[in-house]
């Protein structure tokens, strides 16, 4: 259903710790409240109610050229326009391996790694209660290969200049 006005308003705290050299986290949450206004007299869709997501990857590099990775994301119960949707959440994990001075990397991946990754919201309305779930084929493994050729240039690029075996002439060429 649509309605007339939403708002939300939140906040937002961002964070990243180094305990040791090989360790490194980097952390989200997200709370916001929404508000949603329909001014229709036909329905009651009018709602509001908190909501949070939190994100966090921690990072580990075991020697210099191994990296390790566990991501996980988790959003809490929030709400829609004729209801909630329930909580859900995720985890991924990564492994990197450097090779030739780090020109190139080889890597495997698993996404959604204890297979919990779904969508499940409730609609309760005076005539009208819906119960949705929906659990996708989100687990997925990744292989990766990656290989720099060439260096990149960094700093500015030297201009050359041809002078004239004329110094009268004075230019550029």
């Amino acid at each position: 259903a649509n309605v007339d006005e939403s708002f939300v308003y939140g906040v937002e705290l961002v964070g990243s710790y180094t305990p040791v050299k090989w360790i490194s986290w980097n952390a989200s949450f997200n709370l916001n409240q929404t508000f949603l206004i329909d001014n229709s007299t036909e329905y009651d869709i009018n709602n509001n109610g908190f909501g949070w997501t939190v994100k966090s990857s921690i990072n580990f590099t075991f020697w210099k050229d191994i990296v390790t990775q566990l991501t996980g994301w988790y959003n809490g119960k929030r709400v829609l326009t004729q209801g909630t949707a329930l909580p859900m959440g995720s985890f991924s994990f990564a492994v990197k391996k450097g090779f030739d001075d780090g020109r190139g990397s080889i890597g495997f991946r698993v996404s959604d790694l204890f297979n919990t990754q779904s969508w499940h919201m409730i609609i309760e309305q005076p005539n009208f209660y819906q119960d949705a779930k929906y659990d996708w084929e989100s687990r997925q493994f990744w292989i990766t290969f990656s290989y720099n050729i060439g260096k990149l240039k960094s700093g500015r690029s030297k201009r050359k200049t041809l002078k004239s075996s004329n110094s009268e002439s004075g230019g550029d060429f």
